[in-house]
């Protein structure tokens, strides 16, 4: 049996930061690309929510780019914040043919007004403060088909 199931991609775009402990500003960069990419990140669904709160849990389908492009000294020795953008291929599926392309996104954090994204590596959890979120939703549906068998 043949099983059709109706899909939207979405692209999320997240302007992130996170604490990281280095020699230098260059080194700080460096640890961040180390800690941090495309093969070291396991990401296979993200939890989002809409503008009313309901969540809604997406696949991930791809890491599309992940750019470390600021660092900034903290008051602390060997401390410094490292900010760049994570872009993410997302999929929500939908049996029934109603893609309701709302706005969704990471939910904030009850302690401040900024959500806190616990990012899930191969070494240990990065704990990332979201600065800014986009999400674009891809002009058509598509369609996959799968083979079930009964």
């Amino acid at each position: 049996m043949i099983k059709n199931d109706i899909y939207a991609q979405a692209t999320l775009t997240l302007n992130v930061s996170f604490r990281i402990t280095a020699r230098s500003k260059t080194h700080a960069l460096e640890m961040a690309a180390f800690q941090v990419n495309k093969e070291n990140i396991l990401l296979d669904w993200i939890q989002l929510e809409n503008i009313q709160g309901i969540k809604e849990i997406l696949k991930v389908e791809c890491i599309e780019s992940i750019l470390w492009t600021q660092v900034y000294s903290t008051e602390y020795s060997n401390q410094f914040k490292v900010a760049g953008s994570i872009r993410l291929m997302l999929r929500k599926d939908t049996n029934k043919g109603n893609l309701t392309k709302t706005a969704y996104r990471l939910p904030r954090s009850t302690i401040q007004e900024k959500p806190i994204w616990v990012l899930p590596t191969s070494y240990e959890p990065i704990f990332t403060q979201v600065l800014h979120q986009s999400l674009e939703w891809n002009s058509e549906s598509r369609e996959s088909k799968e083979l079930i068998e009964a």
